[in-house]
């Protein structure tokens, strides 16, 4: 069974400082059934990141898929062209108030 989120076990000792003691305990848990004592779910407001300016984003498209600035900038055409998306063709971050985005 896949779990996602934040897993959180307890040990006899406070800290473990060595891979291989680390990889001794975890191959020593392999099969074995774990209890679930408690589970904490919390709500919290996080505000969206700062939308990409060009730099950016071919920094990230290259970063994340090797695509070279032409090719990120293609995309962003179309997709802009679609009406997907509102792509940066500067270096700034602030967006004009005109647009009316809802503010956090």
């Amino acid at each position: 069974m896949k779990i996602d989120g934040q897993i959180i076990v307890f040990y006899e000792k406070d800290k473990l400082w060595k891979k291989e003691e680390v990889d001794r305990i975890v191959q020593a848990c392999k099969g074995k059934d774990a209890v679930v004592e408690d589970v904490k779910r919390r709500q919290y407001k996080q505000p969206p990141p700062a939308p990409f300016n060009t730099t950016d984003l071919q920094a990230e498209a290259y970063t994340q898929f090797k695509f070279a600035p032409t090719q990120t900038m293609g995309i962003a055409e179309s997709l802009y062209q679609q009406g997907f998306i509102s792509y940066p063709r500067s270096s700034s971050q602030k967006l004009p108030p005109n647009i009316n985005y809802k503010k956090s």
